[in-house]
């Protein structure tokens, strides 16, 4: 369904998707945008994208953080879908609830399915930087298994509080 699927402004093509976001990809696979889904209301998805955009820019500022992460953070508003026939599918996202970041190359896991030192190590950095949100952290490992990039972390762990009904 999102594949065929178009960001504008831009023209940035769909690249991958999770439960609340759509992240698409510029051509030279340089830039990505994360813009937030309409599956879920609009004050969670507020409050998530507020938790991941500080999130970014905590890590980006921090010295163990920064070559791990996204880089060049910009928030992006009045985003729309376009899909191969030319209609618009804006409905399905909240336009104004987008970012940009750098594009990071690789197989992407969820941390949490990847048990050991390293795993740990970087819990340990997100936390030490205030960055509790990572539950639903993916990662890219390198040849030698520690991690090379991390996505997906926020500053609170609103997604759980808000399953929970604390939101």
């Amino acid at each position: 369904m999102f594949e065929e699927l178009t960001l504008e402004p831009g023209g940035f093509g769909y690249h991958d998707h999770g439960a609340y976001g759509i992240v698409f990809a510029n051509v030279d696979r340089t830039r990505i945008v994360k813009v937030y889904r309409t599956c879920q209301d609009w004050e969670h998805a507020e409050k998530v994208f507020k938790s991941e955009v500080e999130a970014i820019a905590v890590a980006s500022a921090d010295r163990d953080l920064r070559p791990l992460t996204a880089s060049d953070l910009i928030a992006r508003s009045g985003c729309s879908l376009i899909d191969r026939d030319g209609r618009d599918r804006t409905d399905l996202i909240f336009g104004d609830l987008a970012f940009e970041v750098s594009f990071l190359e690789g197989e992407f896991v969820k941390l949490n399915d990847c048990p050991g030192s390293e795993a740990d190590h970087l819990r340990g950095l997100l936390r030490e930087a205030g960055i509790d949100g990572s539950d639903d952290v993916s990662v890219v490992f390198d040849a030698t298994g520690q991690v090379r990039y991390v996505v997906d972390f926020a500053m609170t762990k609103s997604e759980q509080q808000w399953r929970d009904g604390a939101l």
